[in-house]
């Protein structure tokens, strides 16, 4: 038989085919073999797909009864065999098995920890700038321009600019993903809700370069990002109603997001939790991702976010509020050479007055926010003193570098991200640690 005519052709072809209209998925995989393609098939396959696959077979044996070839779906190399003799392509039959490779090509893919994206997608945060064009604010390209979550009329989630926002140099995360923290949660506990947990879990083990789609990863891999901190993974099953209420918080969570190259506004619930299993070893969460259209680069994780989120409500807030922050190529993230696809540095040498201007400082109102978005404690003054005593802490930990400056109702507090030798601090600005 002409190579032309095998199987293993054909599935190159397909597979090629489906790498031309794919483009932006990644990674791309592999033309399986006769052997995964039929086991795939037979043990994991949508039923809609199986039923395809048969329909297309019976098409074929209804119009040519004469046919010798009467193959299974265990048979794959048979089922070619039958659409060969049919008149393979010269013929006017379907390929039974291209809807098979298509769907095998488009499952779920199981994210190993080096192919994990581990930073958080520019787009969920906010801002404007000060930059007047026209009469109109401009927002930098990298962030969204504000909006909020609205409900119509018949009750569908939509997504509408908010004209409140007063420029700032500081990325603002959208309400609605910050109060995932607070939902069913222990609300006298430090740690935030396990919604928010596996918010964040899901969104640092996603695959690199994806937006859209499902994905599968190692459940214990998985859960030790969502319950990270001393007590870790509940013990027995103890773990599954927290992780269905997350999943039903997850599920109604409708987040902003209004581009600025379009000016489109969308309502996305950025992570699912499609499947829970039975046991945690030897199996895998199934998850999907809706993320708002932009670059496929992000805010670092620090590696303590997870634990944070588990045990210091104030601690997470800050710590991933100051990622964004500090995520700013050309204003906190400059090119180490002279050209733009030379690698970035970020900024660190706090003894500059240029690079604090970079990040911009915050007021008491700043450092509130930062710790504890949605402070119900009646005593501001409470408010500020449990906030400043959180960066301080973070300080003290090689978390932050906390900058100080001036006095009384005047003082601004400066965030830096930290490097292994700190700068030395001179003048009127002082360490807060």
């Amino acid at each position: 038989m002409p190579y032309r005519n095998t199987f293993r052709y054909f599935i190159e072809k397909l597979h090629e085919s489906w790498r031309t209209e794919n483009k932006q998925v990644m990674p791309v995989p592999d033309p399986p073999t006769v052997d995964e393609l039929r086991d795939w098939l037979v043990e994991h396959a949508p039923d809609e797909v199986r039923q395809m696959c048969v329909d297309r077979i019976q098409a074929i044996l209804a119009r040519i009864p004469s046919l010798k070839q009467r193959p299974g779906l265990k048979d794959v190399e048979g089922i070619h065999a039958l659409w060969l003799e049919a008149g393979g392509n010269a013929s006017e039959f379907l390929y039974p098995l291209g809807p098979v490779l298509k769907a095998y090509l488009e499952r779920p893919r199981l994210v190993g920890i080096h192919d994990a994206a581990e930073f958080l997608p520019v787009r969920i945060a906010q801002r404007v700038s000060s930059v007047n064009i026209g009469g109109k604010r401009q927002p930098p390209r990298l962030f969204s321009l504000p909006s909020h979550i609205d409900q119509q009329a018949d009750g569908e989630q939509i997504a509408l600019a908010s004209h409140d926002f007063a420029p700032s140099k500081h990325p603002r995360l959208p309400e609605e993903f910050l109060r995932i923290g607070l939902i069913g949660g222990e609300q006298g506990g430090q740690a935030v809700s396990v919604a928010m947990r596996a918010l964040i879990a899901g969104l640092a083990v996603r695959p690199r370069g994806m937006q859209n789609g499902q994905f599968r990863v190692e459940t214990r891999h998985f859960f030790s990002r969502v319950f990270a901190g001393r007590q870790g993974i509940p013990r027995g099953r103890r773990w599954k109603p927290q992780m269905w209420r997350a999943s039903e918080i997850l599920d109604s969570a409708w987040i902003p997001s209004l581009s600025p190259d379009t000016e489109k506004a969308v309502a996305l619930r950025l992570l699912l939790i499609h499947e829970l299993p039975r046991d945690l070893d030897n199996t895998t969460i199934l998850l999907s991702i809706a993320l708002p259209d932009g670059p496929d680069k992000g805010a670092p994780i620090t590696p303590r976010l997870h634990e944070y989120a588990a045990t210091e409500r104030r601690a997470f807030y800050a710590m991933l509020q100051l990622s964004y922050d500090w995520w700013q190529p050309g204003r906190t993230r400059i090119p180490s050479g002279k050209r733009e696809s030379d690698n970035w540095a970020q900024l660190t040498n706090a003894g500059k007055p240029s690079v604090l201007d970079r990040y911009g400082h915050y007021d008491r109102k700043g450092v509130e926010n930062l710790t504890q978005p949605f402070n119900s404690n009646k005593r501001k003054s409470d408010a500020f003193t449990n906030g400043i005593a959180t960066m301080v802490s973070l300080d003290e930990r090689g978390e932050i570098q906390g900058i100080e400056h001036g006095s009384g109702i005047g003082k601004s507090w400066w965030f830096l991200p930290t490097k292994e030798a700190l700068p030395v601090i001179e003048g009127k600005y002082r360490r807060i640690a």
